[in-house]
């Protein structure tokens, strides 16, 4: 049974157009009948059920997502932005997620296998969007935003890494926030397996510059490994 990767692109799209804990804390879950560790990235903490604010947030990203048949497992926040917007002191920014998909729940996966397919299908996604011959991300990630980020509109940007450990791939979209003001948000997007079942694990970026990326990039892929590692690898 195949994951399908096609929700992934969507999925962040949709994280980036909505806009007390410990840091550091890993919540257990359960895809089927495995038990998981998942653990925020480091200075992330989890959103607090029965918090006014993060359950209203969750539960609306939760239902949007389950809409698209896709299980929200889990929700951080820099724990300095996420303490801030407790005090109501400014917006929650940009956050992580692990997601999976419903249909694939009691399925097992090989992790070389799910990786392959997701991102021959990150490949062809962004293909419609940024030339993929393009081997510079960089210069990709300049050419979605001249001609292709849109407001709320998620743009593929197709894979920026595939290894052993994970198929990364990128999606940009242009965010509102506050009283009128813009943003470039950009979502790395890392389709794994653990212990047998597929993970979507999404990591946001506010979007400055071209190294944007390269820094994500590379923050997310310690992320994954803190995932695998707590996991029994």
């Amino acid at each position: 049974m195949r994951l399908r990767v096609g929700f992934i692109l969507v999925a962040g799209g949709l994280v980036a157009a909505l806009a007390g804990a410990a840091a550091g804390l890993a919540k257990d879950v359960r895809i089927g009948p495995i038990g998981l560790t998942l653990p925020p990235p480091a200075g992330y903490c989890e959103l607090i059920a029965g918090q006014p604010l993060d359950d209203t947030w969750v539960n609306g990203l939760g239902a949007v997502l389950h809409g698209m048949q896709i299980e929200l497992l889990a929700v951080s926040a820099d724990c300095g932005r996420l303490a801030a917007w407790h005090a109501h002191a400014q917006p929650l920014g940009v956050t992580a997620t692990y997601q999976t998909p419903i249909a694939a729940k009691d399925a097992t996966f090989r992790r070389e296998q799910l990786i392959k397919e997701a991102c021959a299908f990150a490949r062809v996604e962004g293909a419609k969007f940024v030339a993929q011959a393009l081997p510079d991300v960089a210069k990709r990630l300049e050419a979605a935003i001249q001609h292709t980020v849109k407001f709320n509109e998620p743009t593929s940007l197709g894979v920026l890494a595939e290894g052993a450990d994970a198929c990364y791939s990128g999606i940009m979209t242009k965010v509102r926030i506050g009283e009128g003001a813009e943003a470039v948000r950009m979502i790395i997007s890392a389709t794994t397996v653990v212990k047998g079942k597929g993970v979507i694990y999404n990591f946001e970026a506010d979007y400055k510059d071209a190294a944007t990326v390269t820094a994500t990039l590379a923050r997310h892929r310690r992320n994954v490994s803190a995932l695998l590692a707590a996991n029994g690898g």
